[in-house]
């Protein structure tokens, strides 16, 4: 499976460097970023130890500890030597990230209590927006997390850091919903606390339903029912409790049903009926495939994943969620796993895809949210495809775990559908005009572009093909401008403003990532093109992406990327994207405005216009010059 990769790249980066004697530091970031992109650990890992031998400022150290942190506990298994690091780490500016990253450590080892204690530690010290909103998430995480595990084993899961993180969370979803995280954690947070009406304000919010928009076609339905299961909060009797759960689990809500069933106040009886028993099953198999995959992950990132063993372990661990839905289950593991994708399809919507993405053998699970049809048009060739948004994933791809929130796989694509993995679309819009809109963030980006921006020169003038993050970073920038501006000139400000704004940024990356690209893939894959190799697809499909894109400047962020040159097909693709661009600017230079003929040409490339920026793209498209 060839997956569009999605870059989670805001208007902002995290960190800046001054000018002056920090240039190797900044160098030696960018090409720990290139390892990591080229899932190259071992790489990684040498660069980091030079680190110390270098000049940098606090936020760069910090930004060097913090990834050997992660290099610790996410691959070397070394938690408790990661622990030291990040404590140690939690020293002047950088101390607030630190403790963040420490609570993130302890979630994923499974220490809640630790995780609150590091969230709280990041709570008492954040001193901008920006770090106090990212530490009140983390503690709502941990708090959630750790009622989470209470209920599960037995317990009420409520005490008052819960109902003090709901109350916060309420108020922060009251006052910017559509955001998935804060929407999912209030909604398994009402669930705990019994506060039913937030549970649907949380639901409302995370499928982003406002005045004049519809959520997701496959919950519309799911969505009215939960709204009559909340309606009556004296209730509280099996079928109102039976309703509750089905709506949420009909909402892909799972594990928020599981929870539900397993409420202290729940009738026992409830959870012996057939279609509880399933959603219990089911929450709890989602848990384990999850854990097993990332554990699968890990050791194909160090060369020792074996792909038979985790198929074998995932089709036993299937065993208990055929066992409680009353369904005989027999042959070897890839006919025990094939019945598994027709199960939870049936009952759950779920789309199960086992295969290789970029070299790599992954899985990539989540549901369907949306299953639509949509024509695709593309220089004369059509494709009518079917269309399918996937939640509640439970795994996006092996490169998407790896590259952490440096990128993920956004869509693939047959013949006949396109995939598109909803979380990576739904969040980004909200979080860029946030960050345009915070005075405290813009000063650290405009000096991180101007830093990035004078190093790409000497960056082209080595390699005239090379990854520019200052090119990237101003591309995008500009096209997030034209749009905001376009939007002021109808008149728009306010709530209106940031509605519109958010709205269309969507659209634009939707049809542009998803459509265009995903759509020639489809294209590709019903004609003669379907036999090309994997690189070549992708070229051609990162072609349409920009050329049929609304807002081209704002397509180029899996184009304009740290894997350019890379041996996987995005970084072949990319790389030849780059020649074809260089090669056509170089032909067009006369008709470029402010072109400085005597410099490299690549970081040049934002003084086109976008229709330049199109034809540039359609140049190189065979399908265009037939």
């Amino acid at each position: 499976m060839r997956a569009a990769i999605l870059p989670v790249v805001g208007l902002l980066v995290a960190g800046y460097l001054a000018l002056g004697s920090e240039d190797e530091a900044a160098i030696l970031w960018a090409r720990i970023k290139q390892a990591d992109a080229a899932h190259d650990i071992a790489a990684e890992r040498r660069l980091l130890d030079q680190a110390a031998a270098v000049q940098a400022t606090a936020k760069e150290r910090g930004r060097f500890e913090r990834r050997l942190a992660v290099l610790q506990w996410k691959y070397d298994r070394d938690v408790e030597g990661a622990r030291e690091r990040l404590r140690a780490a939690a020293i002047g500016t950088e101390a607030t990230r630190a403790w963040l990253a420490l609570c993130r450590l302890e979630l994923e080892v499974g220490t809640p209590d630790a995780a609150v204690a590091a969230a709280d530690q990041a709570r008492a010290i954040a001193s901008v927006a920006g770090a106090r909103r990212a530490a009140r998430r983390a503690s709502a995480r941990a708090v959630v997390e750790r009622a989470v595990r209470a209920r599960r084993a037995g317990g009420a899961g409520v005490d008052e850091a819960l109902r003090a993180v709901w109350q916060e969370l309420l108020d922060d979803v009251r006052a910017e919903p559509g955001e998935l995280g804060p929407s999912r954690l209030l909604l398994r947070a009402g669930v705990l606390l019994e506060e039913w009406p937030s549970v649907l304000t949380a639901w409302r919010s995370y499928y982003q339903v406002a005045p004049g928009l519809a959520a997701p076609n496959t919950v519309i339905g799911a969505g009215e029912r939960l709204a009559a299961a909340c309606g009556d909060p004296s209730d509280g009797g099996e079928a109102q409790r039976t309703a509750q759960i089905e709506a949420l689990a009909e909402s892909l809500f799972f594990e928020a049903a599981a929870l539900a069933a397993l409420a202290p106040a729940a009738p026992t009886a409830l959870r012996q009926q057939p279609r509880v028993r399933e959603v219990l099953a089911y929450a709890a198999l989602l848990r384990d495939f999850e854990v097993m995959t990332e554990d699968y992950y890990r050791l194909t990132a160090l060369g020792r994943g074996d792909k038979t063993r985790y198929r074998e372990a995932l089709a036993e661990r299937s065993a208990a969620f055929f066992e409680a839905l009353g369904v005989e289950s027999s042959g070897d593991a890839d006919a025990r796993l094939e019945r598994l994708s027709e199960l939870a399809d049936e009952r759950f919507r779920a789309m199960i895809n086992f295969g290789m993405t970029a070299g790599y053998y992954d899985l990539h699970m989540g549901h369907r949210a949306i299953d639509d049809r949509r024509t695709v048009e593309q220089y004369g060739k059509r494709a009518d495809v079917r269309f399918i948004s996937l939640d509640t994933i439970v795994s996006n791809g092996f490169q998407s775990w790896a590259w952490e929130d440096g990128g993920q796989h956004g869509g693939w694509a047959t013949a006949e559908t396109i995939i598109q993995v909803r979380p990576a679309y739904a969040d980004g819009p909200l979080r860029t005009w946030r960050q345009m809109h915070a005075p405290s963030e813009r000063g650290p980006f405009e000096q991180e572009l101007a830093r990035e921006s004078e190093l790409d020169w000497s960056r082209a003038a080595k390699d005239r093909h090379a990854y520019l993050p200052g090119l990237r970073l101003r591309m995008r920038r500009q096209g997030l401008e034209a749009l905001l501006s376009r939007l002021r000139e109808q008149g728009l400000e306010g709530d209106g403003l940031r509605a519109a704004f958010i709205a269309e940024l969507q659209r634009a990356i939707q049809e542009s990532s998803i459509f265009a690209h995903e759509g020639r893939h489809a294209i590709d894959n019903a004609g003669p093109g379907r036999s090309a190799p994997g690189w070549q697809k992708e070229f051609t499909a990162k072609l349409s992406e920009v050329a049929f894109a609304p807002e081209p400047r704002l397509s180029l962020g899996g184009i304009l990327s740290a894997n350019i040159g890379s041996d996987s097909p995005h970084g072949r693709a990319n790389l030849k994207v780059m020649e074809g661009l260089v090669e056509w600017m170089s032909k067009h230079r006369a008709e470029i405005e402010g072109l400085e003929r005597e410099r490299p040409l690549l970081p040049q490339l934002d003084r086109l216009t976008n229709e330049q920026l199109r034809n540039a793209f359609r140049s190189m498209d065979p399908l265009a010059n037939e």
